[in-house]
């Protein structure tokens, strides 16, 4: 199994940051990455739902469904809120924990976190942290 993991967060109100986990079987990641590299509009170098409107969003779902449908993908998704800016870190340390304790039950054998380009060593930590635990 190898889990993709993105995260997202909403500042406004009382915050909410929210983990998000795409857990595929290895042997069909070509396949499913060939079926989402297939969604790809002329030029786009990636999807990311923020940028899609609604008729694409739903076209999107309509792939992934079929694929979940098939139990080839499991999506996972934890959240925390309230999550005023200051407490981020702590909301995001807390969901890929509860993610990385329920994702060990299912023998991954790759965990690949999205970069937000400032934090590796702190997600290594805690997924170093996970492992001993």
């Amino acid at each position: 199994m190898i889990a993709y993991v993105d995260e997202s967060m909403r500042q406004g109100g009382d915050g909410l940051y929210v983990v998000t986990a795409a857990v595929i079987v290895k042997a069909r990641s070509e396949d499913i990455r060939d079926a989402m590299r297939g969604l790809l509009l002329p030029g786009q170098r990636r999807l990311h739902w923020h940028d899609e409107g609604e008729e694409r969003r739903h076209e999107i779902l309509k792939v992934i469904g079929d694929m979940a449908a098939g139990s080839d993908l499991m999506a996972c998704v934890y959240w925390h809120t309230p999550t005023p800016k200051p407490k981020q870190e702590r909301a995001r340390n807390l969901c890929l924990r509860a993610f990385l304790g329920e994702l060990l039950n299912t023998a991954p054998t790759e965990v690949v976190i999205e970069s937000r380009g400032y934090a590796p060593a702190l997600q290594r930590a805690v997924v170093v942290e996970k492992r001993v635990n």
